[in-house]
């Protein structure tokens, strides 16, 4: 994550926000009271708050707990496989 001071990011906001929304990658703004902030774009928002929501429902957090097991992932790509289609 880059970083910047406050007055430095007020003379460059326009270059840091175009930075910011087309990498994709935040920025910290330092300040001298230690309060930082995070600037991000609105998808990097948005993906947050998903993440936040999935994780805070018990039965997604289980499901996707069972889908990182390995074998179980493999069984997936398995079924996956088998269920698709050859077009002639």
């Amino acid at each position: 994550m880059d970083a910047t001071s406050y007055p430095y990011f007020r003379k460059r906001i326009k270059h840091y926000m175009k930075t910011v929304t087309n990498n994709q990658e935040p920025l910290m703004i330092t300040r001298k009271n230690k309060r930082n902030v995070v600037l991000i774009s609105v998808e990097e928002y948005s993906t947050l708050l998903e993440n936040q929501f999935i994780l805070s429902h018990l039965e997604s957090r289980a499901w996707l707990q069972t889908a990182a097991e390995p074998e179980v992932v493999a069984e997936s790509m398995a079924e996956s496989a088998a269920t698709e289609v050859e077009e002639p």
